[in-house]
């Protein structure tokens, strides 16, 4: 509905970048391609170890394009806690940033290169009529583990939907609208603002950082009329 529309907005090396809603969706296509290259099959698991990046955003959407299922983890864990996030997710493959170095993963950026050529027309499948079961998992979410070790959570792409659908008819977005996210995209706050944002055609802001600085810094350059906040950011 928006194809010159911005979708996602983030900032590199202190410079303001953005991607219109069809170079997202060509980003997730190139995913979807690169995947099903690597022999991916329908309901398999990818696991995800990245900061916030546009990258990361366009690897969700073309994991979900694809069939697969995401399995985000956050940023900020251990090793050891990512391994053990792997041992109870089961992931076919692995993509990393650069911070985040993993035994045979492939970098977030790889799998949003333009795939080679010689691929047999006829097996590429289409992407944009791919159907699966949407009450099958489209995302595992990690519990946070104040209780004990963190287990996974199942979210379906109709749960996701339902989440972002649900919040525009209790409030309509509005022309201009922008959505602020500096939570980890691996959480369900995260994942949801991703959704809502989709549904509605509103661009998704991923200030550099989640401290004051950062957000302050994100709203002086892109000011937004929507925000995902945790009560200590919203404090600070």
């Amino acid at each position: 509905r928006h194809p010159q529309g911005r979708a996602l907005t983030w900032w590199r090396a202190g410079a303001q970048c953005g991607w219109t809603w069809r170079e997202l969706d060509r980003a997730a296509d190139r995913v979807a391609r690169n995947l099903w290259r690597r022999g991916m099959v329908q309901g398999q698991v990818v696991a995800l170890w990245s900061a916030n990046l546009p990258e990361l955003v366009a690897l969700m959407w073309g994991i979900w394009r694809a069939g697969l299922v995401a399995a985000p983890a956050h940023p900020r864990w251990t090793r050891a806690e990512f391994a053990d996030f792997c041992a109870q997710a089961d992931p076919k493959l692995v993509a990393t940033d650069g911070d985040h170095p993993w035994p045979d993963a492939f970098a977030v950026t790889e799998l949003l290169a333009w795939a080679r050529s010689g691929v047999p027309s006829q097996r590429r499948p289409n992407w944009r009529h791919a159907r699966w079961d949407q009450t099958e998992p489209a995302a595992l979410v990690a519990t946070s583990g104040t209780t004990g070790r963190p287990k996974l959570v199942a979210l379906t792409a109709r749960n996701l939907a339902a989440a972002a659908f649900a919040h525009w008819q209790c409030d309509q977005p509005q022309a201009g609208d922008r959505w602020l996210v500096p939570l980890p995209l691996c959480h369900v706050a995260g994942l949801a603002a991703l959704w809502r944002c989709a549904a509605a055609g509103v661009e998704l802001v991923l200030p550099a950082g989640g401290d004051s600085a950062a957000l302050d810094a994100a709203l002086r350059d892109r000011p937004c009329s929507l925000a995902s906040l945790v009560p200590t950011q919203l404090h600070r």
